[in-house]
């Protein structure tokens, strides 16, 4: 089959010089053997950097909860539970010395704002 296609090339090729004048363009005939799928484009191809800043999570939205419960456990409370972590305040359940208490952590920071008794 694919010397079939060179032979039926080459008489393409050999009919239209020989019709043509002397004067004409020179003919371009590209021929490819190989998988139909595969494409190698003559000019490189770049793709699109993306952009992705080193520190988006603390910088762009502050701490997580869980970053949040660890530095309250990391503080010296312990059994420490979410209860809320929405807003700009993150708020969990902790005890310290034996104590129920409630504790604000700031989202932004990460620093304890405030610790009171619960009830």
């Amino acid at each position: 089959m694919i010397k079939s296609l060179f032979a039926a090339a080459a008489v393409a090729a050999i009919a239209m010089t020989a019709s043509a004048p002397a004067e004409a363009k020179k003919l371009n005939l590209d021929v490819y053997i190989g998988t139909p799928d595969y494409y190698e484009p003559r000019y490189p191809v770049y793709e699109e950097p993306v952009y992705r800043p080193r520190y988006q999570e603390r910088r762009y939205y502050g701490i997580s909860c869980d970053e949040g419960r660890e530095q309250v456990r990391d503080s010296g409370f312990h059994r420490v539970r979410a209860l809320n972590c929405d807003g700009r305040r993150y708020t969990y359940r902790a005890r310290k010395n034996g104590t129920p208490v409630i504790v604000q952590v700031s989202r932004r920071s990460g620093e304890i704002i405030s610790v009171r008794e619960a009830y």
